[in-house]
């Protein structure tokens, strides 16, 4: 008998390649993913490691700010040697679980794994061009939800449900901590993702001749929420940091809070840094400008960004899918995000050195990193732009200018 050929969509070759790279990476990072876990907890189990530091090693984790990271060890985060010794005693105690704790572990990986299986069809259908066909904009707006609700949990529990912490038992400024909604991260590449999946949706109606107001004024409202919530964050951020960059410059000895990420964690902290801990008035005073005039332009650069992005939405809301016009909007997003990326990460160079120059303790000795391990990378979200354009661009071109 013979095998039934199901319908593809008429996709350009050269955009098809691109959606069979797309696949081919997800496909490569997960296995890459799977084999550092089974490495690790191998390397773990043979080596008889701790979780954290020893009496030897006195290292324990890094907290990432941005393009640095300040490292946390016996000498600069506690009183004693017997309170650091307390300290690994808790951490690295061994703790039976109880059949309960067992099973909730293993419920909670279950919205990990249904999210992986979305991305997975979702992309698979742009490597098999089963786009519109294989109505993909289901496994989007899907996994983009799951996302974003794994996400708003895992920022809930850190920072309302969760009893315990990495600081517990220090004596450092990290154990003074508030909390930090840093939404781009919590919100950013879900919302591309249930935006993609509405965009495809929209072409899919008129494809088929279907009513489409529902979807035109979905995709409105969320490039509402998109310019609203940016908007926002952007007015409060640096509204907070131009408040605090006024009292410092005035002469207050005034201490400024930096947003912060745990190492291998979606923990966010804002955390002070001590004014007491300068070596001088103007030393701090220099940080703090210096920090604020590289990213102001990050700021600005961001903002034209995100309307770029967000004209594109308007624009598909009105039934214009792949024109020239869309394609430059997405072009420039991505070119302003990549400049915003040059600018944090080579004054990140500079940033370094200033903090190591003007502060004693650990603001004294801080290293240089990438700002992906903080969460604060804008090539990340030029990658996540570029993958949304090749879907867009699955759709046939159009000349409506």
């Amino acid at each position: 008998m013979k095998k039934f050929d199901r319908p593809t969509d008429i996709i350009p070759e050269k955009i098809h390649k691109r959606l069979h790279l797309i696949y081919f990476t997800l496909k490569a990072l997960i296995g890459a993913t799977i084999f550092l876990i089974l490495y690790l907890a191998l390397f773990t189990k043979i080596m008889g490691l701790p979780d954290r530091g020893t009496e030897e090693s006195p290292f324990l984790f890094h907290q990432y700010c941005g393009t640095f990271f300040v490292e946390f060890d016996r000498a600069n985060s506690f009183a004693s040697d017997a309170d650091y010794s307390a300290y690994l005693e808790r951490s690295n105690a061994t703790v039976e679980p109880t059949t309960a704790e067992n099973v909730l572990s293993y419920l909670g990986m279950i919205p990990s794994l249904v999210l992986v299986a979305a991305m997975i069809l979702a992309l698979r259908s742009g490597d098999k061009k089963r786009i519109f066909c294989g109505r993909a904009w289901r496994y989007f707006l899907f996994g983009g939800a799951l996302y974003a609700a794994g996400n708003i949990y895992a920022y809930i529990d850190s920072n309302f449900i969760s009893t315990t912490s990495d600081f517990d038992g220090m004596t450092s400024v990290f154990t003074e901590r508030r909390q930090y909604c840093q939404i781009y991260d919590i919100l950013g590449i879900p919302f591309i993702m249930i935006c993609g999946a509405f965009v495809l949706l929209m072409y899919e109606k008129q494809l088929n001749s279907q009513n489409s107001v529902k979807v035109s004024d979905t995709l409105k409202t969320l490039s509402a929420l998109i310019i609203a919530g940016s908007a926002g964050f952007i007015a409060w951020r640096l509204g907070v940091r131009t408040y605090e960059l006024i009292r410092v410059m005035s002469g207050d000895k005034y201490s400024v809070w930096l947003p912060f990420t745990v190492m291998e964690s979606q923990t966010r902290y804002m955390c002070r840094l001590p004014f007491e801990d300068a070596v001088s008035a103007q030393a701090y005073k220099n940080v703090i400008l210096f920090r604020y005039l590289r990213d102001l332009p990050v700021f600005a650069l961001t903002g034209a960004a995100v309307w770029a992005f967000v004209r594109v939405l308007l624009n598909t809301a009105k039934g214009e899918f792949n024109t020239k016009r869309n394609r430059k909007y997405l072009r420039n997003s991505m070119l302003l995000l990549t400049a915003a990326s040059l600018i944090l990460n080579i004054a990140g160079w500079f940033e370094t050195d200033l903090f190591d120059r003007s502060f004693t303790g650990i603001f004294g000795n801080t290293t240089y990193t990438i700002a992906l391990r903080a969460m604060t990378e804008p090539l990340l979200y030029v990658a996540v732009i570029w993958f949304f354009g090749t879907y867009l661009q699955a759709i046939p071109e159009s000349k409506s200018e």
